[in-house]
This record gives structure tokens, sequence and C-alpha cells, in this order.
């Protein structure tokens, strides 16, 4: 009898701290979420970007050169 109540409550202990942990767990997924779709988010956007380099060129009496290939 002494040893079938311990088995039962080494059981229920088990259960308990599973469950603990179990919630535990997930309250850490959910405390991460928001951080994880906001960076998914925010590196989603593309903003197309169009620059016009304005330099001076043969025009103006300066000489261009060109890279090499």
């Amino acid at each position: 009898m002494q040893t079938l109540i311990s088995l039962l409550c080494r059981a229920i202990t088990l259960l308990l701290v599973s469950q603990t942990s179990y919630y535990g767990t997930l309250g850490l997924y959910l405390v991460s979420l928001p951080g994880l779709y906001s960076t998914i988010t925010r590196a989603v956007k593309f903003k197309p970007i169009q620059k016009i380099y304005e330099a001076p060129g043969p025009a103006a009496g300066r000489e261009v050169r060109q890279t090499g290939m």
C-alpha cells in the first residue's frame, strides 16, 4: 500500500512538473512571437529608390576616366 501511494505521488509530481515545463516553454514562444514578426515584416519591405548622380564630365572641361575591364 505504501509503495502504491508513493508511486501515485511520484506520478502526480512528474505530471505537474511536465505540465509546468510545457506551459513555461509555451509562454517563452508567445513572448518571442512579436519580435519575430517585426523582424520578418521589416526585412520584407522593399522600397525602390532611384538615385541620380551628377558628375562633371567632358562638357565641363574634365577628362572622364573609365574603369578597366
